[in-house]
């Protein structure tokens, strides 16, 4: 009995001394998409700039594999036609997972008043089926849970602001025009 409650005690400082996570507090971190081009043929490709930017007073911690498209990833995207009805695309794979890395290495820090981004390309011929203005609706979330996170980032031995499933999701509208 005195062994299994002095386990259990080294076990609570044990997790007491390892990474205290908290999600990202709403309003600290903002998502804009940017495209190349707001005028576009069906045969172009559009480039388009996602970047995640800290506004808040802390270093906030995120997989970069949430800013891809690719399915079960954190960016989601939905496009509208100028009356408002959803036009229903195949996720595009936008991004090469993440090669073999440490837990705590798939995480990047972005500092107070600093950005991470990265540039996707789309084929408009996947995506919009004829001429006309649509809405590109991008939302964000984060992929990971708060266990997770602690899991991954254990060693740590101080307070982190890391963007899990448990945040506010980010979301970035705008409009282009396809013509023929």
């Amino acid at each position: 009995m005195r062994r299994s409650l002095l386990l259990s005690s080294l076990l609570l400082v044990a997790c007491a001394a390892s990474a205290q996570l908290r999600p990202v507090p709403d309003g600290d971190l903002f998502l804009r998409v940017i495209a190349n081009k707001i005028v576009v043929h069906p045969e172009d490709s559009l480039m388009l700039k996602v970047e995640v930017t800290n506004v808040g007073r802390d270093p906030i911690l995120l997989l970069p594999d949430d800013l891809c498209l690719n399915p079960e990833a954190g960016l989601n995207l939905r496009i509208t036609d100028s009356g408002g009805h959803e036009i229903k695309t195949a996720t595009p794979l936008t991004c090469v997972p993440t090669p073999s890395l440490s837990d705590q290495e798939r995480f990047v820090r972005i500092d107070p008043d600093a950005f991470y981004g990265r540039v996707l390309r789309l084929q408009l011929s996947r995506l919009l089926p004829k001429p006309g203005v649509y809405t590109l609706e991008f939302t964000l979330h984060g992929t990971l849970t708060r266990p997770q996170a602690t899991q991954m980032l254990a060693p740590q031995k101080r307070k982190l602001v890391v963007f899990t499933s448990d945040c506010r999701t980010l979301a970035s509208t705008f409009r282009i025009e396809v013509q023929p």
